[in-house]
C-alpha cells in the first residue's frame, strides 16, 4: 500500500479536527440550549433519573429515540403495571397469586425489572423536587393545578434531556462501574472468619444477606416448580423478600425446605435451612445441610 504523502496526512488530520470541533460545538450548544435544566438536574436527583432512564434503555423493549417514555418519570408504577400486564396475568395464574404480588413478580424477573420497580417512588420523588426547583427557579406559580402541569411537560423535556445529553453516557459508566465493585465485594469477604454466632441467623423481610457455599435444590423460590438453581455462583449478595412460616414447609422436605426467598442481581433464589438432627419447638432444633448465610448491616 502506497504510503501518503506529508500533504495528504496534514489534510486528513485537518478534516478529523474540523469534525470534532464540530462535535464538541453541538454538544455544548445543546447545554447551553438547556441551561435551565442543566442546573435543576445537579446532584442525586439528576442521577436518579439518568440511571432509572438508563435501566428503561436496558430492557430492550423499547425504541428509545422514537418513543416518548416521560411517563416513567411521573407514574412509573402505573406504567409498569400497565405494560407488564399480559407478563403478570401469565405469571399470577400459573403460580395461582391472587391478589396478584407484584413485588413478588418483579422480584422475580431478569434485570433490570426489579431495579424499575423497586426504584419508582424513589424516581416520581426525584421528578417532583425537580419540578419545584424549576419553578422556583423560572417563578412559576406553584398552586396544584399548575405544578401538576408543568410537571408532566418537564418530564417530557427531562427525558430527551437525558437521553442525548451527557447524562445518560454518565449513568452507563456509573452502571459498569458498580457491577465492577459488585463483583469485587463478593471476592473480599472472608467466610474463614465468621462466627458460629454469625451463622444462619433468623431474618426478616428486608434483611441483606450474604450467603456462601450456596447449593440451591430442586424448587424454584415460589415452591411451585421443579428446578435446580444451576449455573448460579456459590457466593451472593441479596435482600430477604419472603419468610416461609414453619408450618406452610412440608414435613420431609428437601434439605428441611426453603425457610428465605431472596432477591438477588440473579434473580430470586431460595434458602434452604436444612434437615433436623434433634431439637423441638419449644428449644430449637439443630440443622445439617442447609444453606450458608450472615447477616449484613442495612
Amino acid at each position: 500500500m502506497k504510503e501518503l504523502s506529508k500533504k495528504e496526512k496534514q489534510r486528513i488530520l485537518s478534516l478529523h479536527k474540523s469534525q470534532l470541533n464540530e462535535s464538541f460545538d453541538k454538544e455544548l450548544q445543546y447545554l447551553v440550549d438547556n441551561l435551565d435544566l442543566l442546573k435543576v438536574m445537579k446532584g442525586g436527583d439528576g442521577k436518579i433519573l439518568s440511571d432509572y432512564i438508563e435501566s428503561l434503555r436496558q430492557t430492550g423493549r423499547y425504541n428509545m429515540a422514537v418513543t416518548d417514555l416521560s411517563p416513567y418519570l411521573t407514574d412509573p408504577e402505573s406504567i409498569l403495571k400497565s405494560e407488564f400486564a399480559r407478563e403478570v396475568l401469565e405469571w399470577s395464574t400459573e403460580t395461582n397469586t391472587f391478589p396478584i404480588d407484584y413485588d413478588m413478580f418483579f422480584s422475580e424477573q431478569e434485570d433490570p425489572l426489579p431495579y424499575l420497580w423497586d426504584n419508582r417512588e424513589v424516581v416520581r420523588d426525584a421528578m417532583i423536587r425537580i419540578t419545584l426547583k424549576f419553578m422556583d427557579e423560572k417563578d412559576l406559580d406553584q398552586d396544584m393545578d399548575n405544578v401538576n402541569k408543568v410537571f408532566r411537560q418537564l418530564a417530557k423535556r427531562v427525558y430527551s434531556f437525558i437521553l442525548f445529553g451527557p447524562h445518560l453516557k454518565s449513568a452507563q459508566s456509573r452502571n459498569l462501574n458498580e457491577s465492577k465493585i459488585r463483583k469485587i465485594e463478593e471476592q473480599i469477604i472472608d467466610t474463614s472468619n465468621i462466627t458460629e454466632d454469625q451463622k444462619n441467623p433468623e431474618l426478616e423481610v428486608g434483611d441483606k444477606v450474604f450467603i456462601y457455599d450456596y447449593i440451591g435444590g430442586p424448587m424454584t423460590p415460589d415452591l411451585t416448580s421443579l428446578q435446580y438453581d444451576e449455573g448460579l455462583p456459590s457466593t451472593l449478595f441479596g435482600e430477604v423478600i419472603k419468610v416461609i412460616p414453619e408450618e406452610s414447609i412440608p414435613g420431609g422436605s428437601y434439605r428441611g425446605g426453603i425457610k428465605y426467598v431472596v432477591k438477588t442481581s440473579l434473580g430470586p433464589v431460595g434458602l434452604y435451612q436444612g434437615d433436623i438432627i434433634f431439637g423441638s419447638i419449644t428449644s430449637g432444633f439443630i440443622r445439617q445441610n442447609g444453606d450458608k448465610w450472615i447477616k449484613l448491616n442495612k
